[in-house]
């Protein structure tokens, strides 16, 4: 009977640290993200409408925008790594604020230690219960720290987890820091300030580009928008674009500078400090 429940309460303690250390929501590796088979089918079908009625529109044949539809699986790929950009921009933005709560609590003289438990209220304070990215992260800096695992491994794994390179460079100076000596606390402390300032004007950089996303997407549109009008109120007007292989072409190039200039404005408003 003891032994039973001696196995039990293992069991529930064995499960307990496997959630917190990967088998359950923690210990997200940032730089992947499993699709499951339900969204890549929800994105490739939403991909694969708009290439048929985008080629219809340009080519006025079916038979046409179904030897293009196939270039609609691109999509789940594409979008697989915008979510994990998003995911990182979230984790970043989140790792600003409590580097806030914890160069304030290193600079009343508290440790590091100290420090992530109080950033750690202050960020569920900010973000109630819910299981953000951060609030997680911190939970199982803490837990690492309680069983004694060295905090230089601790964020280290975390650093690398994240590819994101503000984090990378706090887990490097904090490396440093112990290896080298000094004043660790201070260092941590102003590395922590300036890492959050770098993030701040970043933010604020995209902050006066998201206008110009919108006429990003405007203008990309805007073109099909055209030809559609054209072909619906002056029909006989672009029948020479359908009817003839020149026309054929000219068509295609218009498809691809679309795309060409749709690539070039992303990669411009994509401001890194």
């Amino acid at each position: 009977m003891l032994k039973n429940k001696l196995s039990k309460a293992f069991s529930h303690i064995t499960e307990s640290r496997d959630t917190i250390y990967g088998q359950g929501q923690t210990n997200i590796n940032y730089s992947q993200y499993s699709m499951g088979g339900g969204e890549y089918i929800g994105y490739a079908l939403v991909a694969i409408l708009v290439v048929l009625i985008t080629g219809y529109i340009f080519y006025r044949s079916l038979l046409l925008s179904l030897i293009f539809s196939p270039l609609a699986f691109m999509y789940p790929v594409i979008k697989k790594g915008e979510i994990i950009e998003k995911r990182r921009q979230e984790l970043r933005l989140q790792f600003k604020d409590m580097l806030y709560y914890l160069s304030t609590a290193l600079s009343v003289g508290k440790s590091i230690e100290s420090g992530f438990n109080d950033a750690l209220s202050a960020l569920k304070g900010i973000y109630g219960d819910e299981k953000v990215y951060i609030v997680r992260e911190v939970e199982v800096i803490l837990t690492k720290i309680e069983l004694n695992k060295p905090l230089e491994e601790i964020l280290s794994d975390f650093a690398n987890r994240s590819g994101i390179d503000d984090i990378k460079s706090f887990a490097k100076v904090y490396s440093i820091c112990y290896r080298k000596g000094g004043n660790v606390i201070d260092i941590i402390g102003s590395t922590a300030t300036v890492i959050r300032e770098k993030i701040e004007i970043e933010q604020e950089l995209q902050n006066i580009v998201s206008a110009k996303r919108l006429e990003k997407n405007i203008l990309f549109v805007t073109p099909i928008a055209l030809v559609l009008l054209l072909s619906v109120f002056e029909g006989g007007y672009l029948d020479i674009l359908y009817t003839t292989v020149q026309g054929r072409i000219v068509m295609t190039c218009a498809i691809l500078l679309m795309l060409l200039g749709y690539y070039i404005s992303k990669k411009i408003m994509d401001i890194r400090v």
